[in-house]
């Protein structure tokens, strides 16, 4: 790296989405990538354990390279696809980074604006229960956020039933 570039971590990434330092538009444009190719995840473990992510999938690494310019979060790949004939790339932002960057672009979020608002809840929730020992109505909440956000996914445009 030359002197005189900066790179800017994670961290500072994460910091001008508290502080709204990311303009609009690509925000707008971020939001389009999520409801296209994202999926927002509340993962449990045994209904005890909980892991919160958001995800973008694409062939187009130069699309996820800007995600992650602009925003921070991980790439991984390449994994190959099911044709066994194109690789696909995947981005993901955890926990508080993926909670920051729902609220940012949650204005302009169409198909995954409620599956944003249960991650948001979610992890409010978890994060802000500082027990090591989770109550039982904790954990029935946290349970049935994840139930509702798995019912938003959709499959071939039909909504997915889940039954408790």
């Amino acid at each position: 790296m030359s002197a005189g570039v900066f790179v800017a971590s994670d961290s500072n990434k994460q910091l001008a989405l508290l502080t709204n330092d990311i303009p609009e538009i690509k925000l707008a444009y971020l939001a389009g990538i999520i409801d296209g190719e994202g999926c927002i995840h509340i993962n449990t473990r045994d209904k005890e354990n909980f892991s919160y992510q958001v995800a973008i999938t694409s062939v187009d690494k130069k699309l996820l390279n800007w995600v992650k310019e602009l925003i921070g979060g991980s790439i991984y790949g390449p994994f190959k696809g099911k044709s066994n004939k194109q690789f696909f790339y995947s981005w993901h932002a955890h926990g508080l980074h993926g909670k920051r960057i729902l609220e940012a672009i949650s204005p302009y979020l169409i198909i995954k604006k409620e599956a944003a608002w249960v991650y948001i809840e979610a992890v409010n929730i978890s994060y802000n229960n500082n027990h090591r020992v989770r109550s039982p109505q904790f954990k029935q909440r946290l349970n049935d956020l994840a139930l509702r956000l798995q019912a938003t996914h959709s499959s071939k445009g039909k909504k997915v039933r889940v039954e408790k």
